[in-house]
């Protein structure tokens, strides 16, 4: 299947390159940067890796998509996407998964469903024989009902190298485990040296940074699944945008709850960008003019001095100006 449901809000898509000829092959935890034209609007968003480098080599890659209503790009790919389409991809991105040079040989990772995607593709690598690592999953949810590919993970620990444990935080059912991940549970799993790999929310993101501080475990062997905080000012304000491109000017709303990006696409007007939280710097833009609001701010002391931001973690607080170069 080209398009297949897994969960009710979650389908797998299968691409192919348009000559059939291999992929870039890709660690497991990568995600690929999606660039597709909506209406008269360029929308870019990053969809993780549900394969491996050995669908690479046929060249196929899978990509996960949740449906988020909220989100004009992912909804319009969830309910709108059909066999056939065409559209533009970057190719495999990383900032996630296992190193060998990095990390340690026996990996913890905490997912709930906002991160099982990267987990299962990094189990996978070690299934295909491409890593070579031990792997625990601790497979975070509220209850029974809300587990997604259940039987893709099951599957997956038949390998001796993978482990799947399903914490279930409102309900006790036989076979789960029931309540919170806290230090001693998971110092439980630390017999040797181990890396920690977190795949979740960002409140979830907030709890297991404390919880990590009390493991008192160096900085290099911990790994955050990369997440744009959520941000809401105290007032849904609009304002003008002035975009600079090659001299001309171009004028569009722009909001205080929305990221200076999603008001570029909104406005139809394109920008390069990939991660979407801030680390690549793809999207850098100069500020002429106005105050904006920087969430999660990874400029470089450079970028600051000479007003550069990057519009996927910045939101306007006035009327701007800026330069797309």
């Amino acid at each position: 299947e080209i398009i297949r449901e897994v969960a009710p809000n979650l389908k797998i898509f299968t691409l192919e390159s348009r000559n059939q000829s291999s992929l870039a092959p890709f660690r497991g935890g990568s995600y690929l940067t999606i660039t597709v034209k909506i209406e008269n609007g360029y929308y870019t968003r990053n969809f993780f890796l549900y394969s491996t480098s050995k669908d690479a080599n046929k060249g196929v890659y899978e990509i996960g998509v949740f449906d988020n209503p909220e989100d004009k790009m992912s909804h319009y790919i969830f309910d709108e996407m059909k066999i056939g389409d065409i559209f533009i991809s970057s190719h495999p991105i990383n900032h996630f998964g296992y190193n060998m040079v990095r990390d340690e040989n026996n990996v913890l990772l905490i997912a709930d469903n906002n991160g099982i995607l990267p987990a299962i593709s990094m189990a996978k690598a070690i299934d295909d024989g491409i890593d070579t690592y031990d792997l625990t999953i601790f497979y975070l949810a509220h209850k029974y009902d809300e587990i997604i590919l259940e039987r893709e993970l099951n599957d997956l620990t038949t390998n001796e190298h993978i482990n799947v444990n399903y914490i279930l935080s409102a309900e006790q059912k036989p076979g789960y485990l029931n309540g919170f991940i806290d230090t001693n549970y998971l110092r439980s799993f630390i017999s040797r040296p181990s890396s920690i790999f977190i795949a979740a929310e960002e409140k979830q993101l907030k709890y297991f940074n404390n919880v990590l501080e009390e493991l008192k475990l160096p900085r290099k062997y911990i790994r955050y699944m990369p997440v744009l905080p959520e941000y809401q000012s105290a007032q849904d304000l609009k304002f003008v945008m002035t975009v600079v491109i090659n001299n001309e000017k171009f004028t569009a709303d722009c909001y205080s709850n929305k990221t200076i990006v999603t008001s570029l696409e909104e406005a139809g007007i394109y920008i390069p960008s990939s991660c979407h939280d801030g680390t690549c710097g793809l999207c850098k833009t100069e500020l002429l003019k106005g105050e904006v609001k920087i969430i999660k701010d990874h400029r470089t002391k450079a970028q600051k001095e000479y007003n550069i931001i990057h519009p996927c973690i910045t939101y306007p607080m006035s009327d701007i100006t800026i330069i797309i170069r």
